[in-house]
């Protein structure tokens, strides 16, 4: 019976994930610009510059405009933050035919590393593929509650890369001050933190959402539109503009403002 079941909701996520691609999802195009979001969560009613200390979910939608990577490696940097995108960051690598989804988070004295393939394990070959054209829905997890640390990569609400416990457990997760902080989408910056303007790459987003709670724990279907609630530090729907944007500070709804940049090529 329980097989059953399991393949009957392995049969609904992929009739669901055919209907999504047959439905719009407006979001906002990126072609040489990214987007500037100041960001700052909260942790035990303090600001704090960087994501939130114990459990927490990002996510979004993308829909990736492969020609732009032509015969070349390249990654896509969905979104990075503090000085180095490198460090703290999720992003796609497209090398030859298959896909790479890094969730990083790196700096002080910590550093987590969850991905579609696991670098520091060399028997690790399983690999995903993102089809050619469409929106894909990636959702990040992590929770160092109650003495452990669990990270999970979710694509298209299935779990493509977890990991239990630290790949440096001698280190603390804990949080960064720095006097400006911004989230950055669309863009790259080198390890000195300069902004390299010649590898914006094309893309559309949508549904942009960062929570301070752990959102899945197993497969889910996606919502194609998300929404802002107590648990929500950062939410922006994209729908074609930048307006009905949600910033949560505290137990005090507002707003933030996000920066349209344009990347002059060299």
């Amino acid at each position: 019976m329980k097989s059953i079941v399991r393949i009957l909701g392995v049969v609904l996520l992929i009739l669901y994930g055919a209907f999504l691609n047959a439905e719009e999802i407006k979001g906002i195009h990126l072609k040489d610009e990214y987007l500037r979001i100041p960001f700052t969560s909260i942790s035990e009613g303090k600001p704090y510059k960087h994501l939130h200390p114990t459990k927490g979910t990002i996510e979004f939608w993308v829909n990736p405009d492969w020609s732009w990577y032509g015969k070349k490696d390249k990654d896509i940097p969905f979104f990075f933050w503090g000085k180095n995108r490198i460090c703290n960051c999720i992003r796609i690598q497209r090398p030859g035919k298959y896909n790479i989804i890094n969730f990083t988070v790196a700096g002080g004295n910590y550093k987590w590393l969850v991905s579609t393939i696991e670098y520091w394990r060399p028997e690790a070959k399983k690999v995903y593929k993102l089809k050619e054209k469409g929106w894909h829905h990636i959702a990040a997890c992590w929770d160092t509650e109650n003495g452990k640390e669990e990270r999970k990569i979710f694509l298209d609400g299935k779990s493509v890369a977890e990991v239990e416990s630290s790949n440096h457990p001698e280190r603390k997760f804990s949080g960064i001050v720095e006097e400006e902080f911004y989230i950055y989408i669309g863009a790259k910056k080198d390890n000195a933190g300069l902004l390299k303007a010649d590898v914006s790459p094309m893309m559309s987003i949508a549904e942009f959402r960062i929570s301070d709670i752990v959102r899945y724990k197993g497969e889910f279907v996606p919502k194609k539109k998300l929404s802002c609630d107590k648990h929500t530090l950062l939410y922006i729907p994209f729908e074609g503009n930048l307006e009905g944007i949600y910033y949560r500070e505290g137990k005090t709804p507002g707003k933030v403002k996000i920066e349209k940049r344009k990347i002059e090529k060299k």
